[in-house]
């Protein structure tokens, strides 16, 4: 028995209805199986190969944003947060090691060193 589907007017058998707007009628078949409308199963584009399914609400598709826009939010603030981690410690070790090196303080042979005054008094025996 054929099915007849009537949209717009016209009234076509689902063979028709598909030679009429350019898909497969098994594309058409599957899409009336899956629940789609008849007025969304004539005027849907054809799918590009992998994108199957339901036709896409507003409403999902933005629901389907917000979950990969927090995704992606989610993993770039971990991202950030590693980092800053691993600066952190970078720099708590470059501090460290300055600390150890003295690095701030004069040298322990500083004083020990002659300066200017010492070496003029020690070429000028006569004072």
């Amino acid at each position: 028995m054929t099915k007849y589907l009537k949209h717009n007017g016209e009234e076509h058998s689902i063979t028709g209805w598909a030679e009429k707007i350019g898909v497969h009628r098994v594309t058409l078949q599957q899409r009336l199986d899956r629940g789609w409308t008849v007025e969304q199963a004539l005027t849907a584009p054809k799918c590009k190969p992998g994108e199957r399914g339901r036709p896409v609400s507003l409403d999902s598709a933005l629901k389907r944003y917000v979950r990969r826009h927090h995704a992606n939010e989610r993993a770039f603030l971990k991202l950030l947060h590693r980092y800053i981690r691993s600066t952190s410690k970078q720099h708590a070790a470059l501090l460290g090691g300055i600390d150890m090196q003295g690095i701030g303080q004069p040298p322990a042979d500083t004083f020990n060193t002659p300066g200017v005054v010492d070496i003029l008094a020690e070429s000028r025996p006569d004072r």
